[in-house]
């Protein structure tokens, strides 16, 4: 579907009708039979007009005729049709000519890279004629996806040469995480994507499916060796890289890549350590705790962030929880005097915080997550206060090409995830949105976590020229006599390890599994 809606409000228009689909202006030529001139010419008498009248129909003609205010007429353009996203003033363009006003607006989402599937639907529904489904996959493996390859290739060869330049003097730091086709343990694909800390480029990418792994659970540290290995071999130097806390990840690291720092994201740790607690705070002995729930996680982050890199700081700053959550302010550590880094409180604050008490059950379960080996353990990994945040809003942003519950073979898979990269690179470094009068522009939006209303900076929109050079290219090689339509040859031919059939066994006749067929239903 295109990514631009349009509808037109003329004044022949049924003003009940609500559709989204746009209404051509009718040629004004006599021969139209849908033609009604508004007034007479020299060459119609007034015998014509009933002619005119009968072949155009006289139901627009009898019908109720309404004077709506502008500010009425929009609010039916204040969300997307399709989608439901809401429309913002600067996406819609309205021009009018004489009593036609014409409304053009774009939605955020975009709407492309519909398969088949939802194209032949929406076709079937207007009775618009389009390529089978044959024609259709075959024009996508002969032209779409070797473009997308190429140009992916090219892309990537530049990036990397950038790279190799840039560590010359040293090293560069990275994240790394997986991405699964469908949620639970029953993906096809994951793809690992490692991605600049310096520039948020995604740097590299690898697609793992199922059958290159043991299981489903194990394509994402295949992703992760096959990914880190290519960067490692194409000359670019790596010191640090962060990830999520994947024990297998964690042994590969260990093992293979020992001379490379290996960080985790604190906002793993922060959501792993705040699920512990609030089930701990729902304990009707630990009920106390539950104020305290934000404020905790709150100052793993500053630990984090404040520790300059030294983990036996990072270390003492979390554990000073202990304290600041009893109301002690002032303590003695290791035989000095230790103090809050926070400002000092009044007497009115001191008051009417709920503190803690040090003999409580509440206290003695905070302790206990707090000084939890494995936690303290993980804080090593922890001092350079590296997050995958980024990552994971390109991970997002990949739904838009790689739609999660929908089936693609490992060719389109590929294409389809190489153009989000593309899409990804192509747009870093995007400034907040401002308004005519240079205000900057926020969201707000209401995660269901949190519970409560966020302002979110709003950014400008994507370019998406690469996409109009994919299309040269591809109408290039259409053009091109050496390049036979349908035929394999000219096809992206996809790695010897993939195979086929993801089925552990060969594809049976189907005359007789349908002979062996019993049903344990009656017919």
């Amino acid at each position: 579907m295109p990514s631009a809606l349009e509808k037109t409000v003329a004044e022949d228009d049924n003003p009940l009708d609500l559709s989204m689909s746009s209404i051509e202006a009718s040629p004004s030529h006599p021969v139209d039979s849908s033609f009604v001139p508004l007034f007479s010419t020299s060459s119609s008498s007034s015998s014509d007009i009933p002619d005119i009248l009968s072949a155009a129909g006289t139901k627009h003609w009898s019908e109720k005729k309404w004077i709506v205010n502008e500010s009425k007429l929009m609010q039916l353009f204040t969300t997307c049709q399709q989608c439901g996203v809401l429309i913002g003033e600067e996406d819609k363009k309205v021009t009018t000519s004489g009593t036609r006003i014409h409304i053009k607006w774009s939605c955020m989402k975009g709407h492309s890279g519909s398969t088949f599937t939802e194209i032949f639907d929406w076709a079937e529904l207007l009775n618009l004629q389009i390529p089978k489904k044959t024609t259709f996959y075959s024009l996508q493996s002969t032209y779409l996806i070797p473009v997308i390859e190429y140009a992916y290739r090219d892309h990537h060869e530049e990036m990397m040469s950038n790279l190799q330049l840039q560590t010359v003097g040293g090293g560069i730091s990275i994240c790394g995480d997986g991405r699964s086709d469908s949620p639970g343990f029953s993906a096809k694909y994951t793809t690992y994507s490692f991605m600049s800390n310096a520039t948020q480029e995604i740097i590299m990418v690898d697609l793992v499916q199922v059958t290159e792994a043991t299981s489903s659970p194990a394509m994402e540290t295949l992703g992760f060796r096959r990914g880190l290995d290519r960067l490692l071999q194409a000359g670019v130097r790596v010191d640090v890289i962060t990830t999520d806390r994947s024990p297998s990840i964690r042994k590969l690291m260990r093992e293979t890549y020992s001379d490379i720092q290996h960080q985790f994201d604190p906002w793993h740790v922060a959501k792993g350590l705040k699920k512990k607690l609030t089930a701990a705070a729902n304990n009707k002995k630990n009920i106390d705790l539950q104020p305290w729930l934000k404020a905790i996680t709150n100052h793993l982050w500053w630990s984090c962030q404040s520790c300059g890199g030294d983990a036996e700081e990072l270390k003492r700053r979390w554990k000073s929880v202990l304290h600041h959550i009893c109301g002690i302010h002032r303590w003695e550590e290791d035989g000095q005097e230790k103090t809050c880094y926070h400002r000092d409180l009044t007497e009115e604050q001191q008051r009417r915080k709920k503190w803690l008490q040090t003999d409580s059950a509440a206290f003695q379960t905070l302790s206990d997550h707090v000084l939890n080996k494995n936690l303290l353990k993980d804080l090593n990994h922890m001092t350079l206060f590296q997050h995958t945040g980024a990552l994971e809003v390109y991970h997002s942003a990949m739904l838009k090409y790689t739609e999660k519950r929908l089936h693609f073979a490992y060719s389109s898979m590929k294409a389809r995830t190489l153009l989000s990269v593309m899409d990804n690179n192509k747009n870093v470094g995007r400034q907040q949105a401002t308004t005519s009068d240079g205000t900057p522009r926020y969201n707000l939006v209401f995660p269901k976590q949190s519970k409560r209303w966020v302002a979110r900076k709003r950014y400008e929109p994507t370019r998406q020229t690469f996409r109009k050079d994919l299309v040269e290219r591809v109408l290039e090689r259409r053009m091109d006599p050496t390049v036979k339509f349908a035929d394999p040859h000219f096809y992206i031919q996809q790695p010897a390890t993939i195979p086929d059939n993801i089925a552990t066994t060969p594809r049976p006749d189907k005359d007789q599994s349908i002979a062996e067929h019993v049903s344990r239903f009656k017919t």
